[in-house]
């Protein structure tokens, strides 16, 4: 809904630019996302008038890391992926055999190094059980487990969610049926 969008963008602007004139820098994202859903969940429950028909992406760039949360017409917001971000995987090969998986992968995206963890996404961070080489080429053994993706950026590992792994079994499985 365009008149939505530009009703709720104008406020944004005119929230940003408050800040600014009171404080002489820029306002924080997650405050500016927090500003703008406290406006959305007023018109939720606001009579005589329809809450927002649509959710926000919003993008900041702080302290060297860009930041992107989405906002909902409740009022809910979140940080969309927290930084570092895996943008895309493509597995450009992947033999198996009884015991191991060797899978070549170009792994783009927003980090300074990544790696597989056999732990699902619980605390958002990550400690690796696989380091990959500088060639994309790792050996993963074929079990039941999914391997998670990691990213490592400024020193630290991030778990990049639940929706992005390797399943080394369900691979080993169908190339049993080629």
């Amino acid at each position: 809904m365009g008149p939505d969008y530009r009703l709720l963008v104008t406020q944004a602007r005119k929230m940003a630019q408050q800040y600014y004139l009171m404080y002489h820098e820029p306002i924080p994202t997650a405050q500016l996302v927090q500003r703008v859903a406290t406006v959305m969940q007023e018109y939720t429950q606001s009579g005589g008038v329809r809450p927002f028909g649509v959710s926000l992406l919003i993008c900041g760039w702080e302290d060297d890391r860009p930041y992107l949360f989405q906002c909902d017409p409740s009022g809910a917001y979140f940080a969309a992926v927290p930084p570092p971000w895996i943008l895309s995987v493509i597995v450009n090969n992947v033999t198996c055999d009884s015991t191991k998986c060797a899978y070549n992968l170009d792994v783009k995206g927003d980090f300074d190094d990544w790696s597989l963890t056999f732990a699902p996404a619980e605390s958002g961070l990550c400690l690796p059980d696989f380091y990959v080489g500088k060639n994309g080429i790792i050996d993963v053994p074929v079990s039941e487990k999914r391997l998670f993706f990691c990213a490592k950026s400024a020193g630290e590992w991030t778990h990049q969610g639940g929706r992005l792994y390797l399943d080394a079994g369900d691979v080993s499985a169908r190339s049993a049926e080629w």
